[in-house]
């Protein structure tokens, strides 16, 4: 006889986040509805204020006698808030381990140049991610408030909704800090604002950003950069040393600046159509990098843009360019496809003083291949 096989089970288990105390995990079969209990839970300073499905609190909330079906495992982590004037004494005390604080109520550069102290002074070994997400009072968030006296205490941020920029050297060099969520709304991001922050491994920019300045994300430890349509303007080395390995340019950008993904981790760069200019050393010395695609559109490429680059196998250069700068490319005996005819190619290399790092390059041309030689 065929037997009926079992009915998955799901645990929904309740993480205290830094408090003390227990509340037991609940089992039951897939499809039936579970009541969170009451809490029962404490932290010295802080006050309940319902579960998160995410440790740093930007996943999905409830409150202690909600019901929910559950349709996976899932661990909820107790969310404990203190209000902006006192949490820095809070802070002060945690004791060792990870913490999420989450602050609510009207915030200003001076409470939180309290809360950065108070992170400093903490004497414990904690782990400490900020939310201030509920907090209001704000529309920039200031610089050199929270500098690299926090590190290695301070290891993730959830920045205030409310605010439009972020200014330059927000989080400089706090090489303790993970992950950051930077909330819609936000339009420009400052220079050096994430710069050195070599831990960190998560931040999303959001659909409102229109300028990230220089050096923003230099030295970061970010494997995926999206940069979405809204960008219209990054500065030098805004990506340079970060670690990308998959980058995605929007429809935004007219020109990428100089040094700007230099030495990353990328395998294959497509460079879209908007994008007119690419500047000095801007892809220089990505290591791994096999394959670069320029669209239709681009037009001028800068010196050592794409130089040292000692993986290089293929480009696709479009009938667009006009320019190509002194080592654009960096390394011979490479696959060209020019979407251009053999004459057109050639009166492009002939003016341009990229040609010499094309020389024994194999081109294909729309009509047929070129393999140009020294002194032709």
């Amino acid at each position: 006889k065929s037997r009926t096989p079992p009915k998955a089970t799901y645990t929904v288990t309740f993480d205290a986040n830094g408090g003390t105390g227990t509340i037991e995990s609940i089992t039951e079969v897939a499809g039936t509805e579970i009541t969170i209990p009451e809490n029962t839970l404490e932290k010295d300073g802080f006050n309940f204020a319902g579960w998160n499905t995410a440790k740093n609190m930007t996943g999905t909330s409830y409150d202690s006698g909600a019901t929910f079906t559950p349709n996976s495992n899932l661990t909820l982590y107790a969310k404990w808030t203190a209000d902006a004037a006192n949490v820095a004494e809070s802070i002060k005390s945690l004791e060792a381990g990870e913490h999420t604080v989450s602050v609510v109520g009207e915030i200003d550069k001076y409470k939180l140049i309290k809360i950065a102290t108070a992170i400093i002074n903490n004497e414990n070994e904690v782990e400490i991610n900020l939310d201030l997400s509920g907090t209001t009072g704000l529309t920039e968030f200031p610089s050199y408030v929270f500098t690299s006296a926090c590190a290695p205490k301070l290891t993730g941020m959830v920045l205030p909704k409310g605010i439009v920029s972020i200014l330059k050297s927000a989080f400089d060099g706090i090489e303790s800090l993970k992950s950051v969520v930077i909330p819609d709304g936000v339009e420009s991001i400052g220079s050096r604002a994430f710069d050195y922050c070599t831990s960190l491994s998560e931040a999303v920019i959001p659909g409102s950003v229109k300028s990230i300045g220089e050096s923003a994300f230099a030295a970061c430890a970010l494997s995926e950069v999206v940069i979405p349509d809204s960008v219209t303007e990054i500065g030098t080395a805004a990506f340079c040393r970060a670690g990308i390995s998959t980058l995605k340019i929007g429809k935004g950008l007219t020109a990428i600046p100089n040094n700007s993904f230099m030495v990353n981790n990328l395998k294959k760069i497509t460079i879209p159509s908007n994008v007119k200019s690419i500047g000095v050393s801007a892809f220089n010395r990505n290591y791994y990098l096999t394959e670069i695609v320029l669209e239709e559109g681009v037009e001028t490429i800068g010196e050592g843009a794409f130089g040292g680059n000692s993986s290089l196998v293929s480009v696709t250069i479009p009938k667009s360019v006009k320019s190509i700068g002194d080592n654009a490319f960096g390394r011979n005996g490479l696959t060209v496809n020019y979407n251009g005819t053999v004459e057109e190619w050639k009166a492009l290399i002939t003016i341009n003083t990229g040609y010499e790092n094309l020389l024994n390059a194999t081109v294909h041309c729309s009509n047929g291949d070129y393999t140009p030689t020294a002194g032709e």
